[in-house]
């Protein structure tokens, strides 16, 4: 999945597979909190890949 990560540290605009759990994770991803990427001290909007898997219980 990739995601807008604003230099306020919250995602916009994620973009991953279709299907349902995309759409759960795309949620979730759109509540949490990221830490924005910085150049010289200075936090700027960029692009992050966020990878995910899911296993199923033993």
């Amino acid at each position: 999945m990739v995601c807008r990560v604003t230099s306020e540290g919250r995602a916009r605009e994620c973009i991953g597979p279709a299907g349902p759990v995309s759409d759960w994770m795309v949620a979730r991803m759109l509540e949490a909190n990221f830490a924005p990427a910085t150049f010289e001290s200075t936090p700027f909007e960029t692009d992050a890949a966020i990878p995910y898997s899911f296993r199923k219980p033993p």
